[in-house]
């Protein structure tokens, strides 16, 4: 790489110091800031090959404490914490299509507490983080409802709530892999409960109990969230309606 010397800049016993310049073989700038022992050190400017570069501050040629990366069309991409050339303790990471991550990281990586926004600034996600992977306990925003619960690689898994956006209870039960599997409670938008008893992938199925809106009861087998199998049905009252297979 070439070395280009500025009006600041000094070379002592063959060392660069001070303020200067290097380039790329190709001749394209590489580094231009402050340089001690032949390193980037202090505050400065590089840039990659990739058309990307970092503003901020360098200790021994790397990347150290407060520093903004933008990409090649001069935008921000992260802004925040750096150690040891990697993003760690605190940082703003944008992607390209605008939605963005704000919270910790741990050797490059998403990890600790963090909140997800759309490009809209809209908060998708608050809660734990593990290696770039929503993992721990967290709020999911989507569609009409969200979800308060454990998650593991990205996914629902372990115990959950889903709400209504107005914080009506919707759902409660256990999750794995994003689905409702094993017990859990459907609630109907007004409070009540719809169903409690046996999920599998989101389905009544197993051994449950589902309430119609008007009182009556059934209770007994279901598969598919359909009535399956051995079952009876109840009056509001909680007198038999109807029982058989």
């Amino acid at each position: 790489e070439g070395f280009k010397a500025l009006v600041q800049a000094g070379i002592e016993k063959g060392k660069k110091e001070g303020f200067g310049e290097m380039y790329f073989n190709t001749g394209k700038l590489k580094y231009k800031g402050e340089l001690a022992n032949d390193k980037y050190n202090g505050f400065g400017t590089k840039y990659y090959e990739i058309g990307e570069y970092y503003i901020g501050n360098f200790v021994d040629g790397l990347r150290q404490g407060k520093g903004t990366q933008y990409y090649e069309n001069n935008t921000v991409q992260y802004e925040g914490d750096f150690n040891e050339d990697v993003k760690e303790g605190k940082g703003k990471f944008t992607w390209e299509d605008g939605h963005y991550y704000i919270g910790e990281w741990i050797n490059g990586k998403m990890h600790g507490k963090g909140k997800l926004y759309d490009k809209d600034g809209s908060l998708i996600y608050d809660g734990d983080y593990f290696e770039n992977n929503k993992e721990g306990n967290g709020r999911f925003n989507y569609d009409e409802k969200y979800y308060v619960g454990q998650w593991k690689k990205n996914k629902w898994n372990g115990k959950g709530m889903l709400y209504y956006l107005d914080g009506k209870l919707a759902f409660e039960g256990t999750f794995n892999q994003g689905k409702a599997n094993g017990e859990g409670i459907d609630y109907y938008e007004n409070g009540n409960i719809k169903y409690i008893g046996e999920f599998v992938d989101n389905q009544y199925e197993g051994k449950g109990i589902l309430y119609n809106e008007n009182g009556e009861y059934y209770d007994g087998e279901f598969k598919n969230n359909l009535k399956h199998g051995k079952g009876i049905e109840y009056f509001k009252d909680g007198k038999i309606k109807n029982e058989g297979e």
